[in-house]
């Protein structure tokens, strides 16, 4: 069954003035187009979890699903995500990377494949990088559970309550590229501002 990949664009955008970060658009291709080229090639199963799926109705070749338990953060996409995919786990990005490595993907589903009952999440400059990782589907009853009964919602606790591997990158300029990701208005480049989703 192998391995899936979900694109998490459930985010409120509330620190980009309500521009939808997946259609901001990088040296001229909204960011989701970016991820979605560099992923598709990779996994015969891609979804997006969504709580707005009528932005991405045109793209082809992806499953859209909104989250299945509201206002629970990102978690709750991984949980979604998980949920409705056939494969034995997913590969999680977040919609706001616009340059992700196909190679540091790779290296990240090798592990996988040494660990299948484990979280694998890259860790660089010693930050995880937990919205660029992959997670088992057996561990979707406990992920279940954690948004049930825990006080918290941090995705970094619930890696922590789980069986994880954390996969030490180097530095590189591959790396620092990849786990770029455009959480303000500030970290857009050359100040663009553009939203193709609005």
């Amino acid at each position: 069954m192998g391995i899936g990949c979900a694109v998490l664009a459930g985010g409120k955008n509330s620190r980009m003035s309500g521009l939808e970060k997946a259609f901001i658009q990088v040296e001229g291709i909204p960011i989701i187009h970016r991820v979605l080229d560099i992923v598709k090639p990779l996994f015969d199963e891609v979804s997006v979890i969504s709580n707005k799926p009528w932005l991405y109705s045109a793209i082809s070749g992806i499953n859209i699903y909104p989250d299945k338990i509201a206002e629970k953060g990102p978690l709750g996409g991984i949980y979604t995500a998980l949920l409705h995919s056939s494969s034995d786990g997913i590969f999680i990005i977040a919609c706001d990377m616009p340059y992700p490595s196909p190679s540091i993907i790779k290296q990240i589903i090798q592990h996988f494949d040494l660990y299948p009952a484990s979280i694998v999440v890259p860790r660089h400059q010693g930050f995880l990088e937990p919205l660029f990782a992959v997670y088992p589907k057996s561990l979707n009853h406990l992920l279940h559970s954690f948004l049930s009964f825990s006080a918290s919602l941090a995705i970094y606790q619930f890696i922590q309550d789980s069986p994880h591997i954390f996969l030490d990158l180097p530095d590189s300029e591959e790396i620092e590229k990849s786990f770029q990701n455009i959480n303000r208005l500030k970290d857009l480049p050359d100040g663009i501002l553009r939203s193709s989703g609005n």
